[in-house]
């Protein structure tokens, strides 16, 4: 296609219309897979997937991977950096390096179910994920912000949700890997 002339805009129109494909039969499955590598590279991976083509910009958005220790009276203590953070879920806060900020959305992944809390009491702020692992009863933290949270790699890698008119769910073993099979 770029042999043909077409710009890289123009081919990420055409595939996004469903246009590149139309008519064409895939003869194999295809499979979307996402590693424990991934969460490393997110800074980079939003970057080149958030990419303008008018202003030949991208966004990056941050993923930190976080241990934190739930004491249920005084808070959530989580390492950031070296640096000690508390959280409050029932403040939607977060103290951190003597200033506390505002945290907009704190998503809890179980097995069985994904529980958002929405914080309506401030326009943006930090996001603060707990996400269960194949290891029973041992959950991973997470920190990004809003537009890092509503990236199809923290829906479908981190939480798990997908389309389901779309992909099959074929294995997960979060954090190492979760396979999707293009329906």
């Amino acid at each position: 296609l770029l042999k043909e002339g077409k710009s890289a805009k123009r081919i990420k129109e055409l595939f996004e219309s469903g246009k590149l494909l139309k008519g064409k039969k895939v003869n194999h499955p295809i499979y979307w897979v996402f590693t424990g590598d991934l969460i490393g590279k997110f800074f980079w991976i939003s970057y080149f997937g958030s990419w303008n083509f008018e202003t030949l910009k991208g966004k990056h958005y941050p993923l930190y991977q976080t241990f934190c220790v739930e004491k249920l009276s005084k808070g959530i203590f989580c390492s950031i950096g070296g640096t000690t953070a508390i959280f409050n879920p029932l403040k939607m806060s977060l103290f951190f390096k003597g200033k506390t900020y505002p945290v907009k959305i704190f998503a809890v992944k179980t097995p069985k179910e994904l529980r958002i809390f929405l914080n309506k009491n401030v326009p943006n702020g930090n996001v603060i994920e707990k996400v269960y692992t194949f290891k029973g009863n041992f959950y991973i933290w997470f920190l990004t912000n809003r537009e890092g949270f509503y990236t199809n790699f923290n829906s479908m890698f981190v939480l798990r949700t997908y389309n389901r008119n779309l992909f099959e769910l074929v294995e997960s073993r979060f954090p190492n890997y979760v396979f999707y099979k293009l329906k």
